[in-house]
């Protein structure tokens, strides 16, 4: 298994745990995620600035910073990385 892909499981995971209940509705639940930390397992390349980046149905993760989510049952939570 490739070092950036675990790299973006752990991402995934960390996600996974930490969704919390913000507020229910009959229609729909929130959900705040917060993404606590990001590290980089392996840099096989040239150059060392590196930049990557994730996401939760659309919207950009950073570091110590909530995104809150409005769900309803039928929907999915996608969580990917770009970088």
């Amino acid at each position: 298994m490739s070092k950036l892909l675990k790299v973006a499981m752990a991402v995934t995971a960390v996600f996974a745990l930490l969704m919390q209940p913000v507020s229910a509705s009959d229609k729909s639940t929130k959900f705040k995620v917060t993404l606590v930390s990001v590290e980089l397992i392996e840099n096989n390349h040239v150059g060392n600035e590196w930049l990557t980046k994730a996401y939760v149905n659309g919207k950009e993760a950073q570091k110590n910073k909530s995104i809150t989510l409005s769900l309803k049952s039928t929907d999915s939570i996608i969580c990917r990385r770009a970088g």
